[in-house]
């Protein structure tokens, strides 16, 4: 017996939790949404489509611009100053990384009070993502109003299924409690969101991509360092050392192989590499201008 779809067409997309968020703002409060989930549930895509229904129902347009889409504590901070006016909407990527557990009276905890004091004084509404609950820093999960965990994606029909909360914390007990979303005075189990702006959601794509590269460089520098570091210690000198050129990255070759000799699409190329499309379409540029291969 063959199984039926799921049909998700007639479902409200996240309603309430948009619902909610717009009336704290309404009511000259800010919001912060922290989203968890395993890898490659639909985190980051969640959070995108609900700054897109956020800022639909707030300023009549939803497309999120490159700068709403941060993942660094420096891009965060630039991107708080740019803002003029109250509403505006940033997305933080991998919330435990610019900010993780730490001691509750630790010296970056009193700069993580200040930003979100900031984000309290210009309204802002902040969506940010992050693998594990727990591995996010304390003061930032007992400041937070809204927390979503998401399940799984249903790729045939675009859609993330999650779980959602609004989060309200004793501030005596420093204990957080959880409380359902409702609708028509019933418990909400189960939120969908569907696909992001396919422009947008390329724009973190290629964000992504140039992170990584940028992390490789950075690992690289300081392997070299270190190197340089053992290598005066032993008392090689510098001079002896002869500095080979690096070949060119043997995944780039095996990439433009499959492009060009197999004729594989980017697209499923980019699937399997686990990148998008135009990282694929840069690598092959990469090759063909280091070599003479075409």
């Amino acid at each position: 017996m063959k199984k039926k779809e799921a049909d998700f067409s007639n479902v409200p997309e996240s309603d309430c939790i948009v619902n909610y968020i717009v009336d704290r703002y309404r009511k000259g409060l800010y919001t912060l949404v922290l989203v968890t989930g395993l890898p490659g549930t639909g985190k980051s895509s969640t959070c995108m489509r609900l700054s897109e229904l956020i800022a639909e129902k707030l300023h009549g347009k939803s497309e999120l611009k490159k700068e709403d889409l941060v993942d660094s504590l420096l891009g965060l901070l630039k991107r708080i100053r740019m803002i003029k006016k109250p509403g505006e909407i940033i997305d933080i990527e991998e919330l435990s990384v610019l900010f993780p557990a730490r001691r509750s009276m630790a010296a970056e905890n009193v700069a993580i009070g200040r930003i979100l004091d900031t984000c309290r004084k210009k309204q802002v509404i902040l969506l940010s993502n992050a693998p594990i609950f727990n591995s996010i820093d304390s003061h930032i999960r007992a400041m937070a109003h809204v927390l979503i965990e998401t399940q799984k994606i249903y790729k045939k029909q675009g859609v993330v299924i999650s779980k959602s909360w609004k989060l309200q914390t004793n501030p005596h007990s420093g204990k957080t409690y959880r409380h359902r979303f409702t609708r028509g005075g019933r418990d909400i189990a189960l939120f969908i969101t569907r696909k992001p702006n396919a422009k947008v959601w390329e724009e973190y794509e290629k964000q992504k991509d140039t992170f990584l590269d940028t992390l490789y460089s950075h690992l690289e520098k300081q392997t070299e360092k270190k190197q340089e570091k053992v290598n005066k210690e032993l008392g090689i000198h510098p001079k002896r050392i002869i500095k080979k050129e690096h070949p060119l990255n043997p995944r780039y070759i095996t990439i433009f192989g499959l492009a060009k000799n197999k004729g594989m699409k980017y697209k499923d190329i980019a699937k399997m590499e686990g990148c998008s499309i135009p990282r694929i379409a840069q690598i092959i540029k990469i090759v063909e201008k280091n070599t003479n291969l075409s």
